[in-house]
């Protein structure tokens, strides 16, 4: 999948790509109100997978879900990570003043 490919998936919107063997799983940037349920939720797993189908533009949610029954831990580390700092998690400065 090129690049040029990508963006077309991704219509203008920021996304990120998380490749696993031969699977390419594209992502967009979640809305506020899908960052929202994910952090609100005490059910962490199913709410980070709620996040991930909801922002993957690529592949179809079937096929995501292979890709997840095969890798299990992919959810977690490639996929949570790339969907959060899509969403801003990690680039805000901390500045201290005291």
């Amino acid at each position: 999948m090129t690049d040029e490919d990508i963006k077309g998936l991704l219509g203008g919107s920021p996304g990120a790509v998380v490749e696993i063997d031969d699977h390419v799983i594209v992502l967009r940037s979640p809305t506020r109100a899908e960052f929202d349920r994910w952090a609100d939720s005490d059910k962490e797993t199913q709410a980070t997978r709620v996040l991930v189908r909801s922002c993957c533009v690529h592949p179809p949610k079937e096929e995501l879900d292979a890709v997840l029954d095969a890798y299990p831990a992919l959810l977690k580390t490639g996929l949570a990570k790339a969907v959060t700092g899509l969403a801003g998690l990690g680039k805000g400065q901390i500045r201290e003043i005291r």
